[in-house]
Order: structure tokens, then sequence, then C-alpha cells
């Protein structure tokens, strides 16, 4: 589970985000907070979602 936050989100609180996050049941995750608001979103943050969905994805 990779939970991608964004630091200054207008619709959504750290604290609400923080809340759902420690309720996700995976042993196996991940919180990824980024600077700048809700939608903002940065080519190393699209690259690190690109790579955990492809190690996911990975057949061994």
């Amino acid at each position: 589970m990779l939970f991608h936050v964004q630091h200054d989100d207008e619709i959504f609180s750290r604290d609400g985000q923080r809340e759902l996050f420690e309720l996700i049941g995976s042993t196996d995750k991940r919180l990824v907070i980024e600077p700048g608001p809700h939608g903002h979103t940065t080519p190393m943050a699209m690259a690190r979602w690109r790579a955990h969905l492809a190690g996911h994805l990975t057949v061994s």
C-alpha cells in the first residue's frame, strides 16, 4: 500500500489523512508526503507510483 498525501491539501486535513493511513490493516504500507496543494503532482511522485505498482505487479 502506497498512501500519498499532499502536505498543503486544502480538501483533506493532514491529521485526517494520517488517521486513515493508520486504519489501513496492511503490514506492508508506506506513507509518502509531498509538498503542495491537492491535485499538485510532481514528476517524482508519479515515478514513485509507477515504481511501486511495477514492483507489485511483476511476476517472479
